[in-house]
């Protein structure tokens, strides 16, 4: 995994070279498993800044000198992110007034944890700091009112020790229009309301000049330029919100209403349908037979797509199904129709591609709802979740397991989790196994060392496998065979052959 370290430097010669190689020298020592790379992204330095960067970058090929005409740190960095290609962009203030010793934390919130945004607190529990009383003064009032008129979650806007994953900087940067220092506060501002994931880090921060007069920041007047530009930034995100918001002329009627009004419709047929006396309750049997300690079907009216071996009646889908209808079943016996459950999995589903939508970067909550609809009642999904017939309903469950494990691989990246959602999948219909091999082919291309894809491999296909050996199990106890899911004696196939 590449890890690009940047470090925005304006008339640092005094400290440039030590802080530089105390960088690398960490990243050496500490970071060992990222492919990492330093670049000081010069602001149109008038002192001895360039030379000396460029004289570290010849010594050391971790180290790039890069040039930027415009000022302002926010013009550095971002030009220095896009300009370089990663995994991981991580910035840090030149004069190393935040300690090194949470950048491994840093980083790990973006690799491990998949937060999109990470970023450094001095207000945190556990953070150390050291520093005048008109930078704490100044410090508190400026984050108190931040909170105050953004209504924000974020404990520490300007510290100077942030990192993002590629996503944001795709995203997100070309949304970024400050150019100086409030461009990192701006950065954590929109990543908190379009929805980015957020990881915060304590850090241990001390004031590194003691004249502070020597210090670029002129604290007295950037106090007052940062609050303007938090009203500015109150002003644009009331603009992005009035732009954003689900109007009735967008949609007639107020979304979760209708989607209400549909799911009542569906409820109603769903309970009509339920009183046909012969309609298919595979799993709604099978759930009762595992209450009662069996694995296979007595007193069944007649049914297709079920499996008959040794004077036996089997139904071949996954387990699954009827482990969840079992609870209903407990309490209601047979009188609770298995098509409940597919109806609580479709609003389920519908749920989960509209939080999907999101994540992958639909910010208007109205598209991400008429996307979720649209798969919901525009697609064949309608059919599969309404069908009376028992080998859809695994498919409306399976699609909630596969949308899980996608809303985590695009989220947290738990692989451990992806792969529990995998398998779950394939013991609710066996052709969603072949799920896995998207996740696999993403473990194998990921810029990762082989150490790392080993262990992410581990993590995915333990739940994976564990439930083919209790599907084998499965399988055996009902056909003594375990490989033999069932299909090869279905009696439906079998009628078929016979009448061909």
């Amino acid at each position: 995994m590449k890890l690009l370290i940047t470090i925005p430097a304006y008339n640092e010669e005094k400290i440039l070279r030590q802080n530089v190689l105390a960088v690398a020298y960490f990243l050496a020592a500490e970071i060992k498993n990222y492919d990492w790379q330093i670049i000081i992204s010069d602001n149109n330095s008038t002192d001895k800044t360039k030379e000396i960067a460029q004289k570290l970058a010849a010594e050391n090929d971790k180290i790039k000198y890069f040039f930027v005409k415009q000022k302002g740190k926010g013009a550095a960095v971002i030009s220095a992110w896009l300009a370089f290609d990663a995994d991981i962009y991580c910035f840090m203030d030149a004069d190393l007034s935040t300690d090194l010793s949470a950048l491994p934390k840093l980083i790990s919130a973006i690799a491990k944890d998949g937060a999109d945004i990470a970023y450094g607190s001095r207000f945190a529990k556990g953070a150390q700091v050291e520093r005048g009383w008109l930078r704490s003064l100044f410090s508190s009032c400026y984050r108190f009112i931040a909170k105050l008129i953004l209504n924000l979650k974020i404990s520490d806007l300007p510290c100077g020790f942030k990192a993002i994953n590629k996503k944001v900087k795709d995203e997100l940067l070309p949304k970024i229009t400050n150019q100086e220092w409030f461009f990192d506060s701006e950065l954590l501002i929109l990543g908190e309301k379009l929805g980015y994931k957020m990881s915060e880090t304590p850090v241990v921060w001390r004031e590194p000049r003691s004249d502070s007069s020597e210090s670029k920041v002129k604290i007295l007047s950037l106090s007052f330029d940062y609050f303007k530009k938090i009203l500015a930034m109150k002003t644009r995100l009331n603009n992005f919100k009035k732009n954003n918001n689900i109007k009735i002329s967008d949609l007639i009627l107020n979304p979760l209403m209708f989607m209400a009004v549909i799911i009542a419709l569906m409820a109603g047929a769903i309970y009509w349908v339920a009183t046909w006396p012969d309609l298919e309750q595979h799993f709604s049997y099978l759930a009762n037979a595992f209450l009662e300690g069996r694995l296979d079907l007595k007193n069944i009216p007649p049914m297709i797509d079920i499996a008959s071996f040794a004077g036996k009646t089997f139904v071949y889908f996954g387990p699954i199904p009827a482990i969840l209808l079992m609870p209903a079943v407990a309490i209601f016996v047979l009188n609770f129709h298995q098509q409940w459950l597919s109806l609580i999995f479709t609003i389920i589903n519908f749920y989960l591609i509209f939080k999907l939508s999101n994540k992958l970067g639909i910010a208007k909550k109205i598209d991400a709802f008429w996307l979720a609809f649209f798969y919901i009642f525009g697609s064949v999904y309608l059919f599969v979740s309404f069908s009376l017939y028992s080998a859809y309903l695994p498919q409306v469950i399976g699609t909630t397991f596969f949308l899980l494990a996608l809303l985590n691989f695009f989220g947290k990246r738990n692989w451990l989790a992806i792969g529990s959602f995998i398998a779950l999948a394939g013991l609710t219909r066996y052709t969603l196994y072949s799920a896995s091999l998207f996740f696999l082919l993403n473990i194998l291309i990921e810029k990762n060392f082989w150490k790392i894809k080993i262990k992410t491999l581990l993590k995915f296909f333990i739940p994976i496998i564990l439930s083919l050996i209790i599907l084998a199990i499965y399988n055996y106890l009902r056909f003594g065979s375990f490989m033999e899911v069932g299909y090869n004696y279905n009696e439906t196939i079998s009628k078929l052959l016979i009448l061909s």
